[in-house]
């Protein structure tokens, strides 16, 4: 069985006209067919409907009252009203309030409303195409405002990392200035005190030189182990500037998991 792409609801209070608006359309639209207004509405609300027409002198209900409602509850579908020229003033009068596509005058010819209800499925699929055009675009705006806050956030978050590091960098190279400054303290003083043993050293050597003749073997030892004890200390005193000297270099810093500044020092 053929599957219509369009629906048409036909409403005429005469059976007739029913049966002859089918015979002429049945085999290009799905034709759904009402004695009256309010039998149209409940066809509608049970069926899609594409194209409405509508007699417009019936009982109970005109065709523009039953177009009223339709305007209110399926304003996407076509109207189309058909009228006698006697009542032609009042059709054109609420044509703008019911928002009717077209009317024409009764008897209907074929042809004529062959075309007419051509034009008015063009006209409502276009307003579907519309519709659904803008469901996309509103669709894609909220797509493209996920992507742009999920992208914020993450620079955002990029951004955080950067002033994290920026952060510990600055502490790492506060504290190297600090160490360097120590070490400066330290050298200086070291500098200094190194004096000491190096006079100590000088003086025993010159004393043994001059006077090794003058001494015993007690005294001769004693003065070898001074001179050793100086020469100890001068050792370890060189081993503390070496390490200290270290503190600010890179080396150190890559191997400060490893080897501590005590074990460099007894090396």
């Amino acid at each position: 069985m053929k599957q219509h792409k369009y629906h048409i609801l036909y409403v005429d209070d005469e059976e007739r006209n029913l049966t002859v608006f089918k015979a002429s359309f049945r085999r290009e639209y799905k034709v759904f067919l009402a004695l009256s207004g309010q039998e149209g509405l409940e066809i509608m609300k049970n069926n899609e409907i594409h194209l409405v027409i509508s007699d417009q002198i019936m009982p109970k209900m005109t065709g523009l009252e039953f177009f009223e409602i339709v305007a209110l509850k399926y304003p996407t579908i076509e109207r189309v009203i058909l009228t006698a020229y006697s009542d032609m003033q009042n059709i054109i009068k609420a044509i703008n309030s019911c928002g009717i596509y077209r009317y024409m005058v009764k008897p209907w010819q074929k042809e004529e409303l062959r075309l007419v209800i051509k034009e008015a499925l063009e006209r409502h699929q276009l307003k579907e195409d519309k519709i659904e055009l803008l469901q996309k675009l509103q669709q894609q705006n909220e797509n493209l405002e996920i992507t742009v806050k999920k992208r914020t956030l993450e620079l955002e978050q990029n951004n955080l990392s950067l002033i994290d590091a920026n952060q510990k960098l600055k502490e790492s190279k506060k504290k190297l200035n600090n160490l360097n400054q120590i070490k400066d303290k330290i050298l200086s003083i070291v500098s200094h005190d190194v004096r000491s043993p190096l006079a100590t050293l000088s003086g025993f050597i010159e004393l043994f030189i001059q006077f090794q003749n003058s001494f015993s073997s007690e005294e001769s030892l004693k003065i070898g182990k001074d001179i050793k004890y100086s020469v100890d200390n001068l050792r370890l005193f060189c081993r503390y500037i070496v390490c200290v000297s270290w503190l600010g270099s890179p080396w150190f810093h890559r191997k400060k998991k490893t080897r501590t500044l005590y074990n460099l020092f007894l090396n």
